[in-house]
């Protein structure tokens, strides 16, 4: 066992070289409270009070992979390892050194369950799909208390372990049925369906079970073929009256000014994320509906942004959301580079 391990922990160190290391951003968790909590560990066997209080903790910090080793060793069974372990694992600063945490499991089918699960997460990052956020997802939902991440990464690696398309796609399906998910997990698990007839298919029986119905024009991503992606639209737009979330009417209808106090919040949820692109999702989330924005909250929202493609990408989607069109282009001048400034008023011209 001591050898495979050692071969999966050299493949393991191939994979994560593609890793970012943004995830350093966040605050490390302290070592003096990780003492605190092993110790509370040994006077307190049971794995759910553990796994809810690490739940609690996990947004706040960033971890290092010898202090998930650690923590993995306090839990009683192999299955509450491996679901914190899998939870975790999106914020540990060093996932170089991960293949530490192997040797906190007792058995062999753990190692590899998390093994898999990581060269997952590899080929995730990858992936041309922009998957929204549900973190501070505000709007109608079809279902509450969706798939914790670990409990749907399970069922996504059971998808993956299927061979043929027939029954990867039958497993899908009773996953979209079965469970309430988010847009996010409905886009991967798609993007397993080679089948874009068949995505189709899914992604409307999906749509009962979705919790996150403002975000679901994100599937759209899934479909290249003009008919397909138009059936999508039609589907999304006749799907909207069912749910009670339509526009008022004229006349009782209030205003779509964002007013400071709401956007003051926004701003504050914004700073709080650490990913470009979580930043990015949110900000289009806030962008949607039945929403607009002054221009000066506009160009807060691009400078809200360090990376000059992302603040270009935003200023671009964020016209259609303006309330004050005729003074858009004062966002011109928050852009540095000539060829930023040159290409949003190109595209003002196109309007």
């Amino acid at each position: 066992m001591r050898t495979l391990i050692t071969t999966l922990s050299f493949c393991l160190a191939i994979i994560l070289s593609g890793f970012s290391q943004t995830e350093s951003s966040l605050r490390t968790f302290p070592d003096h409270y990780l003492e605190k909590f092993v110790s509370g560990n040994k006077s307190n066997p049971s794995d759910g009070s553990r796994q809810l209080e690490l739940r609690q903790l996990m947004p706040s910090y960033s971890f290092s992979s010898y202090q998930v080793k650690r923590i993995c060793e306090g839990f009683v069974t192999d299955e509450a390892r491996l679901s914190f372990a899998m939870s975790v694992f999106p914020r540990v600063s060093d996932k170089e050194n991960f293949y530490i945490v192997y040797d906190a499991f007792g058995w062999f089918s753990s190692v590899i369950r998390l093994y898999d699960f990581v060269k997952t997460q590899s080929i995730q990052a990858q992936q041309p799909y922009v998957l929204p956020s549900e973190a501070n997802y505000i709007g109608p939902t079809n279902c509450k208390d969706f798939l914790s991440a670990a409990d749907f990464e399970m069922l996504f690696l059971q998808a993956q372990t299927l061979t043929g398309e027939n029954p990867r796609k039958l497993f899908v399906l009773s996953v979209v049925r079965n469970n309430c998910i988010t847009t996010g997990y409905l886009i991967r698990l798609l993007a397993m369906v080679p089948d874009e007839n068949q995505r189709l298919d899914i992604a409307k029986q999906a749509y009962a079970q979705l919790y996150d119905l403002n975000n679901f024009s994100m599937v759209s991503q899934l479909f290249s073929k003009p008919d397909l992606l138009e059936k999508f639209h039609q589907f999304e737009i006749s799907a909207h009256p069912g749910h009670g979330f339509d526009p008022l009417p004229p006349a009782s209808k209030p205003s779509c000014q964002v007013d400071e106090t709401d956007f003051a919040s926004m701003l504050e949820s914004l700073e709080r994320q650490s990913f470009n692109n979580t930043k990015l999702t949110l900000v289009r989330q806030m962008l949607s509906g039945e929403r607009c924005f002054s221009v000066n909250q506009i160009i807060q929202l691009v400078n809200s942004f360090s990376f000059e493609a992302s603040r270009l990408d935003i200023a671009k989607h964020a016209y259609d959301f303006c309330s004050e069109k005729d003074k858009y282009f004062l966002v011109v001048d928050v852009f540095e580079f000539e060829a930023s400034k040159n290409d949003l008023l190109n595209f003002l011209k196109s309007k």
